[in-house]
């Protein structure tokens, strides 16, 4: 009976050293919600003390959070839960992760419940300071693709009307000698000059396009994508579909320029690395949402191996496409294997006038 007495005496004290030098802080409360025991690492997380916090009435706190919790636990259900808590024994304002568990009798019946309480507000602070610096650099990220897209658009601009036309002013007066050279003196070197122009002017329309097709913002989304998928088709030699469910929706001029750039990378990587004899790109829109579909069956390759690179700077066409989607709150995922081509799959959240099927129809190439 001795021996009895004197384990359970040192089961006792383990207990309690445990419960007093736990890291973390815990408290036990009865059937009242009253508080009976709490250990030195709670008082210290709540900026309080025991006499406070000895028989505190939980109910009649100011902050009652972690109350639906607790009401489980005396029903005899576990629980945990993360929440921001005002203190009414202290100026303290924290994060809390709290545990709880129901205390059982002899018998099996619920008599209280203990929690186990972790400070959280360092963290909680860090993930608040890391959204906010992640919430600056998309907003500088998605100004810094309006400033490409505007000077995209200037530099299309001045190629086109300005270098085009000297170009164009060139060309016209070197015709104007050829009729003018009778004896065709100089008819060579004027022949050999008219072609050299037309082939910079060439050159200056194809750079302008690549750059900012004009018919973008005159035709819409759908009729450019068409006429960029033939232009590759005739360049590199595969065979392009396109499918579009509706046709010819009208979207806002930012989601357009986002979409038509992923087709543009898309089928600029088709045709300098898959090799592709099929290219089938979908445009769809979903309830509330546009779908973008890009798929070929050219040699693939490893898409966790890519965005590696991607992220060492050796390539920026995937990394460029996933932020483009991901600034305007849409989702992209990329499947690809060596050998079984690839497939683009993006999701664009589409604005509520959209979504209640106001559509404007655009002309059509």
């Amino acid at each position: 009976m001795h021996s009895r007495d004197e384990a359970l005496r040192q089961s006792e004290e383990r207990y309690r050293t445990l419960f007093d030098q736990s890291p973390v802080g815990v408290y036990i409360f009865d059937k009242d919600f009253k508080i009976t025991q709490c250990n030195e690492r709670m008082v210290e997380i709540l900026q309080s003390s025991y006499d406070k916090l000895i028989g505190l009435d939980i109910r009649k706190l100011k902050d009652q959070s972690f109350m639906p919790a607790m009401k489980k636990v005396l029903k005899g259900q576990s629980s945990c839960q993360e929440s921001f808590y005002e203190a009414t024994s202290s100026s303290a304002k924290l994060w809390l992760s709290v545990s709880l568990s129901p205390l059982r009798d002899a018998n099996g019946n619920v008599v209280g419940g203990m929690g186990v309480v972790e400070d959280i507000t360092e963290r909680k602070q860090a993930e608040e300071k890391i959204k906010m610096y992640t919430d600056q650099l998309q907003t500088l990220s998605h100004r810094l693709m309006e400033v490409q897209e505007i000077e995209r658009r200037h530099i299309a601009h001045e190629l086109h009307d300005e270098i085009g036309q000297v170009l164009t002013a060139v060309k016209i007066n070197l015709q104007a000698m050829r009729r003018l050279d009778k004896q065709g003196l100089h008819a060579p070197r004027l022949e050999e000059g008219i072609v050299i122009i037309d082939r910079a002017l060439q050159q200056v329309r194809n750079l302008s396009l690549d750059l900012r097709p004009s018919m973008l913002d005159d035709l819409g989304l759908v009729s450019t994508v068409r006429w960029y998928m033939n232009r590759q088709m005739q360049r590199a030699g595969f065979v392009a579909k396109l499918v579009t469910k509706p046709l010819q929706i009208h979207l806002p001029s930012g989601l357009e320029t986002m979409c038509f750039r992923i087709v543009q990378e898309a089928l600029t990587n088709v045709v300098r690395h898959a090799k592709a004899k099929h290219v089938h790109v979908e445009l769809r829109q979903r309830d509330t949402e546009l779908e973008l579909i890009i798929r070929d069956d050219g040699i693939g390759f490893y898409v966790r191996a890519a965005q590696k690179r991607a992220s060492r700077g050796v390539s920026f066409g995937l990394l460029g496409m996933q932020e483009r989607v991901r600034i305007v709150g849409g989702q992209i995922e990329i499947e690809s294997r060596p050998k079984r081509g690839t497939t683009i799959r993006a999701r664009f959240p589409l604005a509520s006038s959209l979504s209640k099927g106001k559509r404007v129809k655009r002309k059509s190439l």
